[in-house]
């Protein structure tokens, strides 16, 4: 009894061991590419200033946060750990009445060319009227719940698109 105890075991510790070997491997490649994100978490939070609802979708590589509709004056959040090699990106499109957008409202460090807001790790963005805001300083880095939202300034970011497929 005691040895096939053993002999189940063994895959176990294989699979841990095998485990751990990629965790370390993964750990120094990080650190000799310089690769690594420095967000030990992130978040998006998007304000709708609109007078009625958006619909929002939202979705990574790595999960979909599927289609939603956002009441005026609500917002929609969530927050991520990013990957350590910082090849996150999360992109949203926009629907409102005849109109669309889409972009990346989150992208990590691999990129240069992501929102100034993802170095710090929390982005907010305003949906207004005439387009897209993003808060240049914001207290949605704070602990998630408080203070969602207020920003200190905004910068308009896109405007909104026609959409064809609503003709």
């Amino acid at each position: 009894m005691a040895v096939r105890l053993i002999v189940a075991l063994l895959p176990v510790a294989t699979t841990a061991c095998l485990i751990m070997t990629f965790v370390m491997a993964t750990a120094t490649a990080t650190a000799l590419l310089g690769t690594e994100d420095t967000n030990t978490g992130a978040s998006v939070n998007i304000l709708n200033y609109l007078n009625e609802s958006v619909v929002i979708h939202c979705q990574s590589k790595e999960s979909d946060l599927y289609q939603k509709a956002v009441g005026p004056g609500l917002n929609y959040y969530w927050q991520f750990h990013p990957n350590v090699f910082g090849r996150t990106v999360y992109n949203c499109e926009f629907l409102w009445r005849t109109k669309r957008q889409d972009f990346d409202v989150w992208k990590g460090s691999y990129y240069d060319d992501r929102p100034p807001c993802s170095t710090k790790g929390a982005c907010s963005y305003k949906i207004a009227p005439n387009g897209f805001y993003y808060a240049l300083k914001s207290e949605g880095d704070q602990p998630p719940g408080t203070n969602l939202g207020i920003a200190e300034s905004w910068e308009f970011y896109k405007p909104w698109l026609p959409n064809p497929s609503s003709v």
